[in-house]
């Protein structure tokens, strides 16, 4: 039985995997479409499905307002989105004014690991998430990769309930330092760096300042990897 448990949870990751890299593989089509056709309305509706998966300086610069497209009411979402996304611009402070809970009910501040000397990675997630336990792999392997050279990982859940969020950092199998508000979308945090869609990420350097923003995929690997080479 627990032979076949074993086997049927590396499908799982497999087909997991296979999905994340078909999603990625998608998604540079879809930049590469609407690169190619700022004076063309198809570049509307690509970027209506990936806007998601942008950083602030990728959307800004997709949503020039000189593009033939700007005014097309299919990127309604992606206008409000690129609003949210300037709470959380490269550049800013990290926030300290926001008490998070650890597993074990003890009171935290994001200052006891950021400013402390390391690059921490903030990284928004939740249990009830598919996108974020498709996105957790590269995550952790990334944390292994870098941790001893001067990476930390505050994994920040948007749980409302606290035997989900353990069921859920059990689950997902994270070996990095967990935090929430238990506040779910209500997280004050989630709402300070306009967090409105996950797995989302911060990085903040060891000043504190926020050096890049929602690095998924193999951008995050290029970008620890530019620091830490």
């Amino acid at each position: 039985m627990a032979s076949r448990q074993t086997k049927d949870e590396a499908k799982i990751k497999e087909l997991e995997q296979q999905i994340a890299a078909n999603q990625e593989a998608n998604d540079e089509f879809a930049r590469a479409i609407i690169r190619d056709n700022r004076n063309n309305v198809i570049a509307a509706y690509y970027l209506e499905a990936v806007n998601d998966f942008m950083d602030y300086e990728e959307l800004a610069s997709a949503l020039d307002s000189t593009a033939y497209y700007y005014n097309h009411p299919l990127l309604t979402e992606a206008k409000a989105r690129l609003q949210m996304l300037r709470s959380r611009q490269i550049g800013k402070p990290f926030c300290d004014d926001v008490v998070l809970l650890s597993p074990d009910g003890r009171q935290h501040r994001l200052s006891e690991w950021c400013c402390q000397g390391k690059y921490v990675l903030i990284d928004f997630w939740a249990s009830w998430c598919r996108p974020c336990r498709m996105e957790m792999p590269n995550v952790i392997q990334n944390y292994e990769c870098f941790r001893d050279k001067g990476l930390e990982v505050l994994a920040v859940s948007i749980d409302d309930k606290k035997d989900a969020w353990q069921r859920g950092i059990k689950s997902f199998g994270t070996p990095f330092i967990q935090l929430s508000e238990l506040q779910g979308r209500k997280s004050r945090l989630c709402a300070i760096y306009g967090i409105s869609t996950i797995p989302a990420n911060l990085l903040i350097d060891p000043q504190g300042t926020i050096i890049a923003a929602d690095l998924r995929g193999k951008s995050l690997t290029r970008k620890l990897e530019s620091i830490f080479k």
